[in-house]
């Protein structure tokens, strides 16, 4: 038995009800299960219940043994002093308050219903499946699946904004620069985000600030600093333009290259190499002129238009230094676009908003909903079976869904989990 499926009947009250009685016979009605508590303490504060016609409020704890109050050495801790309900799937010790007084305790494993175990042991026992409820999914409401993805996606979307709050604070709260290294961050994709990140703290935005209006030398300090180009010959003149102005900044403010070590090329596409993704970011820093954040105001076809930019010459041509294309090609394409509103503005939209301690996702919703739907492994197996894809805002939801919740087996947190096993209760 687990002690979060424990916890699960509890809020959900998925046992033998009305009637219920603690252990000691006592007749047990319940008001309110209370709020999960995610911090220290007692699994749940605030519950309300009535224990033979007199109410009480204060905190639920939960375990799978009454024993494990022991274990825990709760009786030591002034945190449970205020714990009205000790709710267990096997009373095995009775246990008391410091006064000696017993602590009212719920036993669970005769209340159940062997319909609620047995959906509960198909769910964790799954090996066939990706997916533990990929059998029950069928029976599932379009309504409870699109709940689910709601969800996941808050989860998401709270992970990023998670990550920028700690650039926030380690750039002492600022905006510009949290932006920036999180804009940068997003060129990268999933291969190289945390190299990209690591290029916007070894080339910060004050310094590109100071030549943005010159490409060469934005070019120059972004590859210079990215400790590239300490490890490329002069394989043509553009090299040697570039290690020439880069030589001029680097005495000029006393630059040091991050390691080269951080840049994963193994098995990468032209078009995702890491020269090619920096020399795309130059150009878009380029045509930013006075500040990235400005981007955060544009509506999303201003947004899209706005990224599609031109690179120099040399790029249009090459995808790495004296390496030439198969095909020239001129453009920011259409997935890096989206890469970068999806993973880069997106999530800073959201921490913006709990920054300002606001919950409406009107705006980021919006921006997702307007934005291609992505395709992957993962979305693949959810649209296979039966979830819809038709946005970015589907396909983010769905890597959320299979990241915070498949992946972790966290079916008691999720709205298909619940219906699954609530049906027919």
């Amino acid at each position: 038995m687990r002690e979060d499926f424990i916890s699960f009947l509890w809020r959900s009250q998925l046992y033998a009800l009305p009637s219920v009685r603690l252990v000691d016979g006592a007749d047990l009605i319940v008001f309110s299960t209370g709020v999960l508590n995610t911090n220290e303490g007692p699994d749940f504060n605030q519950a309300k219940i009535k224990i033979n016609g007199i109410e009480w409020v204060g905190s639920v704890e939960i375990h799978v043994l009454s024993s494990d109050w022991l274990v825990h050495k709760h009786q030591f801790d002034p945190r449970y002093e205020n714990v009205i309900l000790h709710v267990v799937w096997e009373n095995d010790k009775s246990i008391c308050y410091a006064d000696g007084t017993p602590l009212p305790v719920l036993e669970l494993k005769n209340l159940v219903s062997s319909e609620v175990l047995n959906r509960f042991n198909n769910l964790f026992s799954q090996k066939q499946y990706d997916l533990p409820c990929a059998e029950e999914l069928p029976e599932i409401s379009q309504f409870v699946k699109e709940h689910a993805k709601e969800k996941a996606l808050i989860y998401r979307l709270h992970d990023k904004s998670n990550h920028i709050f700690s650039l926030y604070y380690k750039n002492e709260k600022n905006m510009s620069q949290t932006f920036y290294i999180q804009f940068v961050r997003s060129f990268g994709m999933k291969v190289n985000d945390e190299a990209f990140e690591v290029l916007a703290e070894f080339c910060p935005f004050s310094l590109i600030a100071k030549h943005r209006n010159n490409l060469v030398q934005l070019e120059a300090l972004l590859f210079g600093q990215s400790g590239i180009l300490d490890y490329e010959d002069e394989v043509d003149e553009y090299v040697v333009v570039l290690k020439k102005e880069y030589s001029f900044l680097r005495k000029k403010y006393n630059l040091t290259p991050m390691p080269f070590s951080y840049w994963r090329n193994h098995r990468t596409r032209p078009a995702n190499s890491p020269t090619n993704r920096i020399a795309q970011l130059a150009s878009v820093l380029y045509k930013t002129h006075n500040s990235s954040i400005k981007l955060l105001g544009l509506s999303i076809k201003d947004l899209m238009k706005f990224l599609e930019v031109d690179t120099t010459s040399y790029w249009k041509l090459h995808y790495d230094f004296g390496k030439r294309k198969k095909n020239a090609s001129k453009q920011t394409g259409v997935q890096l676009r989206n890469s970068i509103v999806i993973n880069g503005i997106i999530p800073f939209l959201y921490f913006k908003m709990r920054l300002d301690q606001s919950d409406d996702l009107h705006e980021v919703v919006l921006f997702l909903e307007k934005l291609s739907k992505e395709s992957n492994v993962i979305i693949d197996k959810f649209v296979n079976l039966g979830f819809s894809n038709i946005t970015a805002y589907d396909s983010q939801a769905l890597i959320g869904l299979n990241n915070h919740f498949c992946a972790q087996k966290k079916c008691l947190n999720c709205a298909i989990g619940f219906e699954i096993l609530k049906k027919n209760t």
